[in-house]
Order: C-alpha cells, then sequence, then structure tokens
C-alpha cells in the first residue's frame, strides 16, 4: 500500500495514505479472517520507480535526482529535506493506521528485506534511526 499520493507505483496498488482507505481495507481483512486465514500489508512510497500518469501527472521524486529504472524512463525530482521528513512520518501515520485494525501484519520494504512494523516504535525520529535516516536535532516541521 502506498503510503503518499506520490507514492503509487502500479495503476491497480492500493493506497493507506488517508482514512478513506481503512473503510474498504477492513472488509478484505474481515472476510479473510472470517476463512481462517491471515493477511499482511506491505507500506511503501514507490520514488523514483514510478510514472507521472500514476501520480497525477506530478514528477517522480527520491532523495537524489538520479536516472530511474529504465522501465520508469524518468529522471525523479530531488527531495527537499522536508519533503523527505513528510515521507518518513507518512511511513509511521501508516503503519499506525493499518495493523491491527486493518491488516494482520504490516512491514515495510528496507534494502535488507521486509521488516516487521511491531519493532519499530511509534515515534517517527525512532522509525527514522530504524532505517538510518539522519534526524536533525531541530526541525520545526517534525512532530514528534
Amino acid at each position: 500500500s502506498y503510503i503518499q499520493e506520490n507514492g503509487k507505483c502500479a495503476s491497480n496498488q492500493t493506497g493507506i495514505y488517508n482514512d478513506s482507505f481503512k473503510e474498504g481495507l477492513k472488509k478484505i481483512v474481515d472476510i479473510v479472517h472470517k476463512n481462517d486465514s491471515k493477511i499482511s500489508s506491505q507500506i511503501a512510497h514507490a520514488g523514483r520507480q514510478t510514472m507521472p500518469y500514476l501520480i497525477n501527472g506530478q514528477s517522480p521524486i527520491a532523495p537524489s535526482a538520479l536516472p530511474a529504472d529504465p522501465l520508469y524512463n524518468s529522471t525523479p525530482r530531488e527531495m527537499k529535506e522536508d519533503e523527505i521528513y513528510e515521507t518518513i512520518d507518512a511511513f509511521g501515520k501508516a503503519a499506525k493506521s493499518a495493523p491491527p485494525a486493518v491488516m494482520s501484519h504490516t512491514s515495510f520494504p528496507s534494502h535488507t528485506g521486509p521488516i516487521e512494523l511491531s519493532k519499530i516504535r511509534r515515534s517517527s525520529s525512532v522509525f527514522a534511526l530504524k532505517c538510518s535516516i539522519p534526524t536533525p536535532k531541530s526541525n520545526p516541521s517534525r512532530t514528534t
């Protein structure tokens, strides 16, 4: 599930960036649980691996403006520092809204493989540390 409107990488990908998705996701989860099964969700942001038509004509964004994978054929715009922190916060918000009310298990992709969100504290600054993203001592736009 993509965590921000500009983080969608496929036309049929499920979003989880606001509460409007909760009811539909909950219906799916309830059906799966009713059949004695479990379901999981992986939260993600496409970054450079998307195309403008998937993100309402916006340019893809990434921590650096390196050319995208040839499949996507576009160079992303380099994210501003505040956008990086907004994305970190969006991961935290999505993680809090998904389990346990919506999903049995939620993970997010990392370069070492999926990491269970149950191992990450609610504070987005702790989330940033777990992701090895530097967190400045003072950032007025942060809400931790």
